[in-house]
């Protein structure tokens, strides 16, 4: 169980996360949604402490990870992987160099320097790329894969470092909607088989609707809506969005094919 008690994160004058309470479960999918700047991403960045938080705590077995540092640090974060909406990959190397590169951050530094990997490591990292339908990329520069064959060498990079909880922002923007439905499918695949918590935070709440076990709706920093998917109805998506939250309830769903996968 991962415990969110009153987290908070101050960009000068403005709260961009404020008092957000929830706990997360082992094993769910969670998916966050909301407009534009609500602060999905920033919650996402504060649980795997690439950002700070200004206020309150993030509890694992009563260990609070927001008070973590060095070594233990690290550790967190090995054992909670990130994958950024720009996907912080190296278009200039090769797949299996990309995902490799996710092992570095459990390592010792004399071996993150000299990028020294073991056989098992490569096999682990071509499982990963294996495991996202990437295995024949392995050796292509990412720079010349589709969008959506990046995005599964992300999550590929973030599935290597074996962790249990995996934060992906925004993984199917940009995506047409049948790469989408793909892209979901492989995460709702890893939540199912491998047991690790999935965190996504998603523009579009039809696609958490038919994806995601639980939702969270964040507007202007705080929590308005948490719930099952069906719970998310006209009214709840007008508290977080607005008005532009009966777009959403006019729109047809794509995406039904993502819980059946």
């Amino acid at each position: 169980m991962l415990k969110i008690e009153k987290l908070g994160r101050r960009f000068g004058q403005d709260m961009v996360v404020n008092a957000a309470c929830v706990d997360i479960p082992d094993g769910q999918m969670l998916g966050v949604i909301g407009p534009s700047g609500a602060g999905k991403s920033t919650l996402l960045r504060m649980i795997c402490r690439l950002v700070d938080p200004t206020e309150g705590r993030i509890l694992r077995a009563d260990v609070d990870i927001a008070q973590l540092t060095g070594r233990d640090l690290r550790e967190w974060r090995s054992d909670c992987a990130m994958m950024a909406a720009q996907f912080n990959l190296v278009g200039q190397v090769s797949a299996m160099t990309n995902v490799l590169s996710g092992l570095l951050v459990g390592m010792p530094h004399w071996r993150t320097k000299a990028r020294i990997f073991t056989p098992r490591e490569r096999a682990q990292a071509m499982q990963a790329l294996a495991r996202v339908g990437m295995a024949h990329a392995a050796q292509q520069r990412v720079e010349v894969l589709s969008q959506s064959g990046q995005k599964r060498v992300a999550i590929a990079r973030a599935l290597a470092q074996q962790p249990k909880f995996l934060l992906a922002d925004d993984p199917v923007a940009q995506l047409e909607p049948q790469q989408a439905a793909d892209v979901m499918a492989v995460l709702r695949a890893i939540n199912r088989q491998d047991g690790v918590s999935v965190i996504c935070a998603l523009g579009d709440p039809q696609i958490a609707m038919t994806s995601c076990d639980r939702i969270i709706g964040i507007r202007a920093g705080r929590i308005v809506f948490d719930g099952a998917p069906d719970a998310l109805g006209r009214a709840q998506l007008h508290d977080i969005y607005g008005v532009a939250g009966d777009a959403f309830m006019d729109a047809p769903l794509a995406m039904d094919m993502v819980r059946a996968a």
